[in-house]
């Protein structure tokens, strides 16, 4: 059996450690199987074949079509020509494998590959399409969705009995079920999870604060969030927490933001650091590598994981946790819908949100009058992609928020939020009110954060393993021989669907135009 896989590049990230790690448990665990990998760049192709250990190896192969990239959204944009191109290489493509799948399809990163590949899935419905989601367009995407609108004909949501999809977390197989496209094309198909190595020092924090910060006491509590610095992790509310929870603790940032689109916000948050407005460590991952401790012994350091993140596709974060035993403090995100129940008795807290006084906002960082104006602004900027009755709707609900005697951290802009930080350092009554007015939010902490570890936390990560991902899968693949549920008759009314669902005022934050 040879599967195709289908992303448009294959650079060190997210998508990419699913697709590597799919592939190696796909020829360790499965016989007579040959994979072909096709992705726009040569970029990565060397590094992943290594570590999947086939870089000489005839199972795996190459195949680089630059039409199938990144499109630049500063190029024109692509005309019948382009599509019909890409069109041919899928369909070829797709007549040599006996699976293609496609992930991030209409991601809205090149419209013409989307506009193609709907096109190709529609002529051939005897080859088998799994389309397999991370991240939606509608999710606060508005950009990338509107680019697609300009080039897309074809239904975004295809349904043919050639069709499966493959979403990582329930949420996302909720919202295409209740937008119409039949139970028989939908799969749960979570990322697998590598448990990490067991601690190789004794007391790793001792270690890691002797060689990174000797001049502080090695019982200072270490707050760490292991992620990259990009706008959507919301840095500086973990910042705001930690000092909160914790005014002797350091907060750590894992990595820094790299992409064109992250470096700004990387840069603001370590010269939060520099200027002293967080105490912490950042970045601590290339710090502590430095020093000669690597990224799991960062983990196996904290007292506490933090998670300030405003949007997630699968949340690698939470079960990182549990391998390593750490409390988490989270905030509270849709994903985790099926399953925050393992964190039943863990010592965990989801928050919902941190309150800032209304007051407090309009004096000293941004007048209400000014932030209202500028969410409206960024509304108006959407209201052609969406009903009048989605855009009402999300007017009530920014109304709501700004309304209140008290306003979400992260709703304010990234300056406000640096401000803020500023603020509180220079003005301690101003902490003293964030902290009356987020009492119940640090009471829960308290408690809950205190918890002894379950017995079985590790046990919980056995759904997350590369065994399950496998066999998943593979009910994927049976599921193709079955007699398929009939098309709905509407699939047209699909996207409008998904859009409603994704609708919300969490994904207008300005955190994320910064």
């Amino acid at each position: 059996m040879r599967i195709g896989i289908v992303h448009y590049h294959l650079r060190p990230g997210g998508v990419t450690s699913v697709i590597t790690d799919g592939v190696r448990g796909l020829l360790t665990h499965w016989e007579d199987v040959s994979i072909r990998l096709i992705t726009g760049s040569h970029e990565g192709t060397d590094r992943v074949l290594r570590s999947i250990g086939a870089a000489s190896d005839s199972q795996v192969e190459v195949r680089v079509h630059p039409q199938v990239g990144y499109h630049d959204q500063d190029d024109p944009l692509p005309d019948t020509t382009r599509i019909e191109e890409i069109r041919r290489i899928l369909t070829t493509e797709a007549g040599e494998c006996d699976l293609l799948w496609v992930h991030n399809y209409h991601l809205g990163k090149n419209p013409a590959f989307t506009e193609a590949l709907l096109r190709t899935v529609e002529d051939l419905p005897s080859r088998r399409f799994l389309l397999h989601i991370h991240d939606f367009p509608e999710s606060g995407r508005y950009q990338n969705l509107a680019a697609l609108h300009l080039v897309t004909r074809s239904p975004l949501y295809p349904t043919g009995p050639n069709v499966r999809y493959a979403l990582i977390n329930r949420r996302d197989l909720r919202i295409l079920g209740e937008a119409g496209i039949p139970a028989d094309r939908l799969f749960l198909l979570e990322n697998p999870y590598h448990p990490l190595p067991p601690p190789a020092l004794t007391d790793p924090r001792p270690a890691l604060l002797a060689r990174l910060a000797p001049h502080l006491s090695p019982a200072t509590p270490l707050h760490l969030s292991p992620i990259r610095t990009i706008r959507r992790k919301n840095v500086l509310e973990g910042a705001l927490l930690s000092r909160l929870l914790s005014p002797d603790a350091l907060y750590a940032v894992s990595l820094p933001g790299t992409s064109q689109q992250e470096t700004a916000y990387s840069e603001l948050v370590e010269l939060c650091y520099r200027e002293g407005l967080i105490r912490g460590l950042f970045p601590l991952g290339p710090l502590a590598e430095q020093a000669g401790l690597p990224f799991p012994t960062t983990l196996h350091a904290a007292d506490l994981l933090v998670s300030s993140s405003v949007q997630e596709g699968f949340g690698y974060l939470f079960i990182q946790a549990l391998d390593v035993g750490k409390p988490l403090l989270a905030r509270r995100l849709d994903i985790l819908e099926g399953f925050e129940e393992i964190f039943t008795d863990y010592p965990a807290l989801l928050y919902s949100d941190v309150r800032i006084p209304a007051s407090l906002v309009d004096t000293h960082l941004i007048p209400i009058h000014e932030l209202t104006g500028a969410y409206r602004r960024k509304l108006r900027t959407i209201t052609p992609l969406l009903s009048p009755s989605l855009g009402e709707s999300l007017d009530a609900q920014l109304r709501e928020e700004f309304d209140s005697s008290a306003i979400d951290f992260s709703y304010l802009p990234v300056p406000a939020q640096k401000a803020l930080l500023h603020l509180i350092t220079e003005a301690p009554q101003a902490l003293e009110s964030i902290r009356a007015a987020n009492a119940t939010l640090l009471e829960r902490a308290a408690v809950s954060l205190a918890r002894p570890l379950p017995p079985d936390t590790r046990d919980r990560l056995a759904r997350f393993s590369l065994e399950a991902h496998l066999a998943a899968l593979a009910r994927i693949l049976e599921s193709y021989t079955l007699p398929a549920a009939p098309a709905p008759p509407h699939p047209e009314a699909i996207p409008d669907h998904v859009l409603h669902a994704f609708a919300r005022k969490e994904y207008l934050r300005l955190l994320y135009d910064f």
